[in-house]
């Protein structure tokens, strides 16, 4: 595990500055030098490369030789991103892995958190990267719409996924916060088609009404009334489930009553938008000013776990 110093390889033992001997350097905490003690690379590998350390002035870089091994699944999503920070890795690492040990993680198309840095913010951890169009940005919170007339395109169409199916079938996403909408209806996600008017999406009423409408045509829309407030609505994870035996809403991975009808077909040929519902490729209804702080698309979850590693990692990041 070779240390640099000024691009000039330090060999073991011979570590200097001003002519001394130096028998131990710490990052913060953590012990850096000598190497054989590194604790696998922990907290030094960034952006996939190296990581600098700065200790009473010394430049140290470790190289790639030192970096700690990750699960293939947290790998897997590291090799996607390109600025994580070492607090990112580590929330990256908990919550995939947890999320594989939950029975969750391989269930799971695709997964976005938009509060992490400005370049991976949009990078799917899985296979996507999502698209957002108009005054879309990032904030420490998650992705932020500014306007009524913005989303962001997730590229996933419905019906060509692996773990979302027919009968099987579950997403989410987290709501950080929405301003006032009075009576006029939102979107937090949708899809739908022309051909048949089948449609998987969520939308507010307004005022106190909430209505998923899953993978049904409009015969099978269920009307979950009166069940939250705009109030109600702030820092919430909201899905929409379906078993093949019924369609249901969850708030927090709690299931809402009443349960609605089963799906007749998932949606083909246009992909699911945030903030706005894709209607064959035309935003329906307008966008609110609101921030998302995450997204899901899948399969059927052990939907309580998922809540509580999803906490944990806004948490992590620094969501407020």
């Amino acid at each position: 595990m070779p240390i640099y110093h000024g691009g000039t390889e330090i060999p073991a033992g011979a570590l200097k500055i001003g002519g001394s001997d130096v028998s131990s350097v710490y990052w913060g905490s953590i012990l850096v030098w000598p190497p054989s003690v590194i604790d696998g690379g922990r907290r030094l590998l960034e952006n996939g490369t190296d990581r600098r350390a700065l200790e009473n002035g010394f430049d140290l870089r470790v190289t790639e030789d030192a970096a700690r091994s990750f699960s293939p699944e947290v790998q897997a999503v590291l090799d996607r991103m390109t600025e994580l920070t070492a607090e990112e890795i580590d929330a990256i690492e908990a919550f995939v892995d947890g999320s594989v040990a939950d029975g969750n993680w391989g269930r799971i198309d695709d997964f976005w958190c938009f509060a992490l840095n400005g370049t991976d913010w949009l990078t799917g951890w899985k296979f996507t990267t999502a698209i957002p169009s108009g005054t879309i940005a990032r904030s420490s919170n998650g992705a932020t719409c500014t306007d009524t007339s913005s989303d962001i395109d997730t590229t996933m169409i419905l019906d060509s996924l692996v773990f979302h199916q027919l009968g099987d079938s579950e997403i989410g996403v987290f709501l950080h916060q929405i301003d006032s909408f009075g009576t006029s209806e939102v979107d937090l996600f949708g899809c739908q088609t022309d051909v048949g008017n089948y449609r998987t999406r969520l939308r507010h009423l307004g005022d106190t009404e909430t209505t998923p409408e899953f993978s049904s045509t409009y015969s099978g829309t269920t009307t979950w009334e009166n069940t939250i407030t705009l109030g109600q609505m702030q820092k919430k994870l909201f899905s929409l489930r379906d078993d093949g035996i019924r369609s249901r809403l969850l708030i927090n991975g709690s299931v809402q009553l009443p349960d609605g009808d089963p799906g007749t077909n998932l949606v083909f040929e246009f992909p699911l938008s945030i903030f706005r519902c894709n209607d064959a490729g035309t935003p329906q209804r307008s966008s609110r000013p609101s921030t998302v702080t995450s997204c899901y698309v899948g399969a059927v979850l052990n939907s309580t776990a998922f809540f509580n590693r999803l906490t944990t990692l806004h948490t992590a990041l620094g969501v407020s």
